[in-house]
């Protein structure tokens, strides 16, 4: 009779055993499913925090570029030296209106130029623009290197170089020359 009732305590301590651990591994679970959320939405909190900054940092930026643009077109001056605090990272395009490629409904109205700062260089992403009644052109040039493992051979790859014509590559700090040419003013990057 004592093996008996020796036996049902150890079964039913391993039935609360059990139930115990089941328990736990359901609270485990739905801890680790509440911190993955938390961690899901703090990274959307940061990242449209941060975005948003650097998106306001391009619209002002680009603001007060144009300000200094207007000011240098009117001067008798004929080169400028501008120091802006562009988004670092960004890129900087001249776009003619009368061809295609500027960011759709961009420097809508009687305008020549649209220049924007962009996220991405094909100005797809977030960017901010401003359109000129004068031709506006960026005088450089940014090149890009990328790795590529030669084709069919997985291998440590090579490197080759991407050119690509009128934009800037910003930095933190950024030293832009402007250039009268007749009506056309030029932008370059102080190196």
């Amino acid at each position: 009779m004592l093996e008996q009732v020796r036996m049902r305590i150890n079964w039913k301590m391993n039935k609360k055993g059990f139930e115990l651990t089941a328990e736990t591994v359901i609270k485990i679970l739905i801890a680790v499913i509440c911190i993955g959320f938390l961690m899901y939405l703090g990274y959307k909190i940061y990242d449209s925090i941060n975005g948003d900054a650097a998106e306001k940092k391009a619209v002002s930026f680009v603001r007060e570029l144009e300000s200094k643009i207007n000011a240098f077109k009117s001067s008798n001056l004929n080169e400028m030296t501008y120091l802006g605090f562009p988004p670092e990272g960004w890129y900087m395009k001249s776009f003619n209106i009368s061809k295609e490629g500027h960011p759709v409904n961009q420097c809508v109205g009687r305008f020549t130029s649209c220049l924007c700062v962009c996220e991405e260089i094909k100005c797809d992403g977030k960017f901010a623009c401003r359109g000129f009644k004068e031709e506006i052109v960026i005088d450089s040039k940014f090149i890009e290197t990328v790795v590529s493992p030669p084709s069919g051979i997985v291998s440590s790859g090579s490197f080759f170089t991407r050119t690509y014509e009128g934009i800037i590559q910003f930095k933190e700090v950024t030293e832009l020359n402007l250039t009268k040419q007749g009506s056309i003013i030029k932008i370059s990057k102080n190196e």
